[in-house]
């Protein structure tokens, strides 16, 4: 079976995908990448509140490194609502084909 998850690129969405991978080891992240974050500049905003300054347990070193960045970024946060409906489309096209 193939569970996908989806949740804001900032520190708790990343820690909540964290807390997901305990309970489903195989999931796939979607839209929760270094990609998706440079294509969207225009949408990002503040992160007032960080979930913590080390990426939390769980995460691949890309995803990681992604946290790493949001944290060291003025603009930290990209709501899932604001992504561009054409790439979202195109990034769950490709995910159900895999």
């Amino acid at each position: 079976r193939v569970i996908g998850y989806w949740g804001d690129l900032d520190s708790w969405g990343l820690l909540l995908l964290a807390t997901a991978r305990r309970h489903c080891p195989a999931l796939t992240a979607l839209l929760m990448d270094a990609a998706t974050l440079a294509a969207h500049p225009d949408q990002r905003v503040a992160e007032p509140v960080s979930a913590g300054l080390l990426p939390p347990d769980g995460l691949t070193a890309a995803e990681q490194q992604l946290y790493c960045q949001l944290q060291d970024s003025a603009l930290g946060r990209l709501e899932q609502e604001f992504l561009a409906a054409d790439w979202v489309a195109a990034r769950l096209r490709a995910w159900r084909c895999i």
